[in-house]
């Protein structure tokens, strides 16, 4: 299972509670925002945690593009920042323009912190959705990177360009998707693991002034308590479940 924290750079701090979730808990992974006013910040903390793989959280609705503004209108609101709107997106962005800053999203990931990041995925699930999927999924292929996967047709298109994915997406642990993120829902989670490979995705953090925009809280806090109570690492070991990160899944593939 890899278990992958969302939104690193997000506020100071998202970036503590995720720290904590890996250092104290059962956080394997990250994915790490590069449009934000933290991002180097936040790429200066991540290199002193070598421990924690480190991804790349593709963003294209949130804050400003890394490419020029001239280069991606159709991403764009009026004010020139980021549309928030994921149903416009998905009617009007240009396929050229996702890649424009899909491109330059990976490129400053790799400036910033000296590497090419451990896979992709992206913020509100944009990369699962034409016309994202198929540019992210070139994109990823071009890079030999591994990608998130949270539906069988994600599945199917990583894998016809043999872009390394996890068998299984479990989103559920987000209070966002209807149900509360406590301890039990996160023991119900682990004990109904299916065999093969799966990525927990989890939002843990603390609440800041800086998070106030986000439509996702107080949950956050919720979700650390349950990632590092000494309850969910037992389950874990009972059920007999490896804890591993995107690069040991892209050498398995390899292997395969």
């Amino acid at each position: 299972m890899i278990v992958n924290a969302d939104d690193f750079g997000r506020s100071p701090g998202i970036n503590r509670g995720i720290l904590e979730a890996h250092l104290h808990g059962i956080v394997t992974s990250t994915t790490l925002m590069v449009n934000t006013r933290w991002s180097e910040s936040s790429a200066e903390i991540l290199a002193g945690v070598p421990g924690l793989a480190v991804g790349l959280h593709l963003n294209f609705c949130y804050g400003q593009p890394v490419s020029e503004v001239n280069e991606v209108p159709s991403l764009l609101s009026s004010d020139g920042t980021l549309n928030p709107s994921i149903r416009e997106l998905l009617r009007t962005a240009d396929p050229n323009e996702i890649r424009t800053e899909t491109t330059a999203q990976v490129r400053r990931f790799q400036r910033i912190m000296g590497r090419m990041p451990s896979h992709l995925d992206s913020h509100k699930y944009l990369h699962s959705n034409p016309p994202f999927r198929s540019i992210v999924a070139e994109v990823a292929s071009s890079h030999a990177l591994p990608v998130r996967a949270t539906s069988g047709d994600d599945r199917a298109e990583l894998a016809a360009l043999r872009v390394a994915t996890t068998g299984h997406f479990e989103g559920r642990f987000h209070g966002l998707d209807g149900e509360g993120v406590d301890q039990a829902l996160l023991d119900r989670i682990i004990l109904e693991m299916p065999c093969g490979t799966t990525e927990l995705m989890c939002h843990p953090g603390y609440v800041d002034a800086d998070l106030l925009d986000s439509s996702y809280r107080d949950d956050r806090e919720h979700e650390l308590l349950a990632l590092c109570s000494s309850e969910t690492r037992k389950r874990i070991d009972e059920a007999g479940i490896q804890l591993i990160d995107f690069s040991q899944l892209a050498v398995k593939w390899g292997d395969a």
